[in-house]
């Protein structure tokens, strides 16, 4: 094995033309002029002659470079039939000193010229170590559709890994020789941010130790990077030298340097950053005017405002020495009617089309995406309504004590009416005039009332912290009593949810079913997002009036509109207007023989509300499967709604509930290893474009606004050819559609708040 390695890189010069040279690291005291010779013919051989050759060693080394520096050595005379009479002017040798801080000069051939012995040390360590870095591929760029989240918490589609450069022991002790100068001899700990350097630093002390400038061994140990330095770390500081393997940022040596770590006591083994006047680096890799050969540096995002993120692209976790940069499988799902619960497609099917839902309502302090609406079902005649009305009685003739001492009405729709309904039971003792509101909870009973019995009805229990709240308060208010819940739906995400809310609330202090709940149905649906997709659009939608105002272009009159339904919606709720209508302004509504609901050939009319609460609890439940069609990504899979299923499901009602009703990365088409997703959306909207005047593209409007805000996230390319096509076609299209493609090409683009 070849105690030596040859790098050659270029030296700027003040002419056009730039120079080569050829950097000669020497790592041990044994040395072959033989071998050094033949691994230089063989270099020669592959490149043209260097301008300039500097061989660098240490101190037992002085000989060895003396002997290959006189003008009749093999090397000397290879190095003449490349260069000519005037070698010996162009082969220098250079020396670390003795004491590892500086290094000094031997004369060249037989002109005995004399170089800049530090100059040229500082040149060749930068152009050797960048050189590593570069051919080891120690930048690590992230593929399309992932990028990187590191252990300081920022993202970003590039990192360095310092190990890479360490897969070679001739670079490794390259790195080491010029890691010598930064030692001295009151070096007695060095503490490295990551083990994957130690072989590094092992083998810079143990060069420094064989060339004198290094007493002995000092003690090698990790500290934790962005865990930061602890107490015992810092100990006997004057002693210690502190080194870090990468750096972006330049963050975490400034952190020490705040810690009292005095500068020479810090070093960055590879730094990419303009600024370095606060810190040491063995080599920084950035590009500027003195370093053009070198790397742009990383732009860096926090992770509630990363423009990767928005993108489309998903973070991947990297951290410590282990890094998962595998590119995720991209997995389309087709939704089937086997996705939904048979339980809850009875349920929801027998409610549909008697309004029991409503969407984007405000109730109290938050607006509910999906809230349940018990007005129709408290006097209308359908089927469904008589028969919850005589589920309802059932239950109350079963369940409400004869020692009800306080009655308790959380405030959500149709509370009130609900307590009426237990007022008229026939309970005279139930005065509804002796019930007020207190913080939104409508209360019967001021005092407490030990061994009482508290009545909580509510048409919905959604908020599982509001009713722990009150199940925490009634605990004063009956003692030594019990707490009935009555509430018709109780509504989580899963079956386990369900049963895990009634079991907080009816654990009390002589353990479970101190307390009772009664309810009828289980409502399967996901939990309100705090920016639910109507929210959203208001956002996007006032995004792009003021860029409108700003750029001095007409405000539609539809997008005004939209936007005035949007600021009332929520104090009734919506059943309607859910989503944009088809091109002539026609509301968008289901056909016949929908396989998700009932429709009775047409005759059961649906709302809107009802389309996109079925397809919201069909997505929940495959969010939550077990099943081969669970809908969750991980860092191996990406999971996303197949395009098809846009072919499949061709009501423009359906197709805007699914855009509506996704969340997360769901429409996330910005591929890893396939553009195929993101193809077959983008001509999926080629054709509704096309046919926007007719039934192919009456949801147009719903796509090119989900593309706006990011719900949809395409190649950059694809949207670029969706944006032509709709400005090329924009007389036989909505309004609407040409004004958010005008916004998005001029980079309004995105919602201003993500979704969670």
């Amino acid at each position: 094995m070849a105690g030596f390695a040859l790098y050659e890189h270029r030296r700027e010069t003040h002419t056009a033309d730039s120079e080569t040279q050829l950097s000669i690291v020497l790592h041990s005291s044994e040395q072959d002029i033989e071998a050094l010779t033949r691994t230089l013919s063989a270099h020669l051989r592959e490149n043209l002659a260097p301008s300039k050759v500097v061989l660098f060693g240490l101190q037992p080394n002085r000989q060895f470079i003396a002997s290959v520096l006189e003008i009749n050595s093999p090397f000397m005379i290879r190095l003449s039939k490349a260069w000519g009479s005037n070698a010996e002017n162009k082969c220098f040798g250079v020396l670390v000193e003795r004491d590892g801080k500086g290094f000094e000069p031997l004369l060249s051939g037989a002109a005995g010229y004399l170089v800049d012995p530090q100059r040229e040390a500082d040149f060749a360590r930068q152009m050797t170590s960048q050189s590593i870095f570069k051919s080891r591929k120690c930048l690590q760029v992230a593929p399309r559709g992932i990028h990187f989240s590191k252990t300081s918490g920022a993202h970003s589609d590039s990192f360095i890994r310092a190990s890479n450069a360490l897969v070679r022991s001739g670079d490794t002790l390259t790195l080491a020789y010029w890691l010598q100068s930064f030692l001295s001899q009151t070096t007695q700990r060095i503490l490295v941010d990551t083990s994957a350097i130690a072989s590094l630093v092992y083998a810079g002390c143990a060069m420094a130790v064989s060339s004198g400038s290094q007493a002995q061994m000092p003690v090698i140990d990790s500290f934790q990077s962005y865990e930061g330095l602890s107490d015992e770390d810092l100990s006997a500081i004057d002693q210690t030298l502190f080194v870090i393997s990468a750096s972006s940022s330049g963050n975490l040596a400034r952190e020490a340097l705040q810690r009292r770590v005095p500068r020479n006591r810090l070093l960055t083994v590879f730094l990419l950053a303009n600024e370095q006047n606060d810190q040491d680096s063995l080599c920084n890799v950035a590009k500027t005017a003195s370093n053009p050969d070198g790397l742009a540096l990383i732009e860096s995002y926090k992770p509630d405002d990363c423009s990767l993120c928005k993108g489309g692209s998903s973070p991947i976790q990297i951290g410590g020495d282990l890094f998962l940069t595998a590119l995720p499988r991209s997995v389309g799902i087709t939704l089937v009617k086997k996705h939904l619960p048979e339980e809850q497609y009875k349920l929801l099917g027998g409610y549909a089309g008697i309004g029991l839902f409503r969407v984007h309502k405000r109730i109290g302090d938050r607006t509910s995406e999906i809230s349940v609406d018990l007005g129709s079902l408290l006097d209308a005649e359908e089927t469904a309504a008589v028969s919850f009305r005589e589920s309802w009685d059932r239950m109350l003739r079963r369940h409400v004590p004869a020692n009800v001492s306080h009655l308790i009405s959380p405030e959500y729709p149709w509370s009130s009416e609900l307590l009426k309904t237990v007022a008229a039971f026939g309970r005279q003792y139930l005065d509804m005039a002796k019930v007020v509101q207190k913080r939104g909870v409508a209360v019967y009973g001021s005092d407490p009332v030990p061994e009482g019995a508290a009545l909580v009805v509510t048409p919905c229990i959604d908020n599982a912290i509001e009713m722990m709240g009150i199940s925490r308060d009634l605990r004063t208010v009956v003692p030594g009593g019990n707490v009935i819940y009555f509430a018709p739906f109780v509504r989580a995400k899963t079956p386990k949810d369900i049963k895990s809310v009634c079991t907080n609330l009816t654990f009390g202090d002589r353990g479970a079913n101190t307390h009772s709940l009664h309810k009828i149905h289980d409502l399967l649906l996901p939990d309100d997002r705090a920016v639910d997709p109507w929210e959203s659009e208001l956002l996007y939608l006032t995004a792009v009036s003021d860029w409108l105002e700003a750029e001095d272009l007409e405000i539609p009159v539809e997008l005004t509109r939209r936007r005035s339904v949007l600021a009332n919606a929520s104090a009734q709720g919506m059943t309607s207007d859910l989503f944009w209508p088809a091109y002539a302004g026609e509301a968008l509504q289901i056909r016949s023989n929908f396989v998700l609901l009932p429709t009775r050939d047409g005759k059961q009319s649906l709302s809107q509300a009802d389309i996109f609460v079925v397809v919201s609890c069909l997505l929940n439940n495959l969010r939550h499967s077990e099943g081969p069609d669970r809908l969750r990504c991980s860092e191996y899979e990406r999971r996303v709604l197949a395009p098809d299923n846009f072919v499949r499901f061709n009501d423009g009602v359906i197709q805007a509930a699914i855009l509506r009703a996704s969340s997360g990365d769901e429409l996330n088409y910005v591929a890893t290893h396939t553009e195929s997703f993101s193809n077959q959306l983008r001509d999926l909207l080629m054709k509704m474009i096309d046919g926007a005047q007719e039934q192919t593209g009456e949801a147009l409007s719903e796509f090119v606004l989900a593309l706006g805000m990011g719900r949809i996230r395409l190649d950059a390319d694809d949207i670029r050819k969706v944006i032509e096509k709709i400005e090329a076609c924009r007389e036989q299209l909505p309004t609407i559609v040409v004004c958010v493609a005008q916004a998005i090409a001029n980079g309004v683009f995105g919602s201003p708040r993500r979704e969670p």
